[in-house]
């Protein structure tokens, strides 16, 4: 089957921000080798689809994403009227790009709601993912250290997340899809979306940089600045006022955990090579990170939770600033 659309699904935490940032600044892409133009597409919360200008107007620095459409509250959304947009695409003979890192656990829902047929969609499935414990690590300084539930609940969670290769089964089973592309994001995910494509895809910018410990640490001594998983502005503010020093986030997995999750995913992992071109699974055999719990030096896990002990001086600053962050919102 040939591809009429190119879907991006994820996974999270593999670059999606950094590619839809790309492609929001430079939505027009040509493959001039063959002659195929291509347009990146937005899905909106009303239904509407933003492309073009529209696009343009209402850029911001970490660019846009499509809605999840299989979420009960998007069910409203008006599916001919995107199925609309998205002909308008074809009829340009452009083949439209849409990018959501929610739906690479959504081909059951994709499935029973017929989503990809009543938009007309027969995609090349782009897929990127990366290996589990670094995800884990970096998934629960995103997400997880926000939210009310313990460390060991979340994780159990997670664990069935970074199968990547159950999920990529699933939306290769999927009526409709024309092929599903799998690469790894352990290297620059829009350089290889550029090159998946055979487009000249310019970088706008490095727009997810992880958050200094200091700063991780005070936000979970004061949750009342980072009061959920996406309420995350603070962050970016913070960072930029105190010029907070960049180092690695707490790493949270024990010993003994590393050795479980990557025993459990082993087989997981074998299948998953063989939906990678041959270049990639050369470089996913070579990364340790994928096969061996400790791939370096070893790294004393520190409590997931909120650590007491603090720099006070460093403290106040982010007390004080974090205040000021508050009241220029509420007058804002």
């Amino acid at each position: 089957m040939h591809f009429n659309s190119v879907v991006h699904i994820g996974a999270g935490k593999c670059g999606s921000t950094s590619l839809q940032s790309s492609l929001s600044h430079t939505p027009l892409l040509s493959d001039t080798e063959n002659s195929q133009q291509y347009e990146y597409a937005v899905i909106r919360e009303n239904g509407s689809v933003l492309r073009g200008a529209q696009l343009h107007d209402r850029l911001s620095p970490s660019g846009f994403s499509s809605v999840d459409l299989t979420h009960e509250v998007h069910s409203h959304l008006g599916m001919s009227e995107i199925s609309n947009n998205i002909q308008a695409i074809y009829q340009e003979n452009k083949i439209p790009i849409l990018s959501c890192e929610g739906w690479l656990s959504r081909a059951h829902q994709f499935q029973t709601r017929k989503l990809l047929k009543q938009l007309s969609l027969n995609p090349k499935v782009v897929v990127y993912v990366r290996p589990p414990l670094e995800w884990i690590n970096s998934a629960w300084w995103q997400w997880g250290a926000w939210l009310d539930i313990g460390f060991d609940e979340w994780l159990e969670r997670q664990r069935k997340v970074v199968n990547w290769t159950r999920w990529i089964r699933e939306w290769k089973a999927l009526e409709g899809v024309a092929s599903v592309e799998v690469r790894l994001a352990t290297s620059d995910v829009v350089e290889s979306f550029g090159q998946l494509l055979n487009v000249n895809l310019p970088k706008h910018q490095n727009v997810n940089i992880g958050s200094p410990p200091a700063l991780l640490r005070f936000l979970q001594r004061h949750r009342q600045y980072r009061k959920g998983p996406h309420d995350n502005q603070i962050e970016r503010y913070l960072i930029t006022k105190l010029a907070l020093k960049n180092e690695a986030t707490p790493w949270v997995l024990s010993d003994e955990l590393q050795v479980e999750i990557i025993d459990d995913l082993k087989e997981s992992y074998n299948e998953l090579l063989t939906f990678l071109p041959p270049r990639e699974q050369q470089k996913m055999l070579d990364d340790a990170r994928w096969w061996r719990a400790f791939s370096g030096e070893k790294r004393l896990a520190e409590v997931p939770g909120p650590i007491m002990t603090h720099h006070r001086s460093t403290d106040l600053k982010l007390s004080l600033w974090a205040k000021v962050y508050l009241l220029r919102n509420h007058f804002d």
